[in-house]
């Protein structure tokens, strides 16, 4: 499979979403980057409209697919069926939803056997910065400290705890937190807030990111898919492309 592209060409999954939307636009004022495909669920009132002159289509089994790079922003359930068919079609894929349960996550961690495959539950680079100081900040307070992380996001977000809240408990665990608390909070239209408060006898020390908008997700995509457009076959994760 040649993945070496000068012309990173894209299949955007998801294409009429929140997040898809902010990604589309990121991705139409890159240079080096081509829209080739505008993917939506086949229900979606989108169908058929005109977006940076390529028409959205609920059927990708009917696009020229070969080539391009998948950007999946759908669902847990949607993405599987995508990343499958990016097995299929020999094409990376980064894959932006949440919510998997075990057998689609094993599922999906197969296919890097055959393609590049980028699970990125978040593709703020703050957040990845959070990882990393999560990582520093456990193994000194581990013992003597309680750890708990508080996720914030909109009423519409249907999977809690968040991908990043998991992943921030993933870290504390390895850490020596084995009793690590989350807390999910959904209301209004709050994009994303993650805390991660450590609290000991007398003192608190509190790591948190809020995002302001999607673009500091959609920024993120960028990388994300330079990335997997040179890259061998496997599973990645976005902290690999920054």
């Amino acid at each position: 499979m040649d993945t070496a592209f000068t012309l990173i060409r894209v299949s955007l999954f998801g294409a009429a979403g929140k997040m898809g939307s902010e990604a589309l636009k990121a991705l139409a004022a890159e240079p080096g980057f081509e829209l080739v495909n505008l993917i939506e669920r086949p229900e979606h009132p989108a169908i058929g409209s005109i977006v940076q002159g390529i028409r959205i289509s609920g059927n990708p089994y009917e696009l020229p697919l070969a080539g391009t790079v998948f950007c999946d922003f759908t669902n847990a359930e949607s993405a599987v069926k995508n990343a499958a068919l990016a097995a299929e079609m020999e094409c990376p894929i980064l894959i932006g939803a949440t919510g998997f349960k075990a057998e689609q996550m094993d599922f999906l961690l197969s296919l890097g056997e055959k393609i590049p495959i980028m699970l990125a539950a978040n593709l703020s680079r703050g957040v990845n910065l959070l990882y990393r100081l999560v990582e520093y900040a456990a193994p000194y307070l581990c013992g003597d400290f309680q750890v708990s992380v508080v996720e914030t996001h909109h009423k519409w977000k249907k999977d809690a705890p968040s991908g990043t809240a998991a992943e921030i408990l993933r870290i504390l665990k390895e850490k020596g937190f084995a009793q690590a608390e989350v807390h999910s909070l959904r209301m209004g239209d709050v994009t994303g807030e993650h805390q991660v408060i450590f609290s000991g006898e007398g003192e608190s020390i509190i790591l948190q990111h809020r995002a302001h908008s999607r673009l500091a997700f959609a920024r993120g995509v960028i990388p994300a898919l330079k990335f997997l457009a040179s890259a061998k076959p496997g599973c990645y994760s976005f902290s690999e492309a920054l």
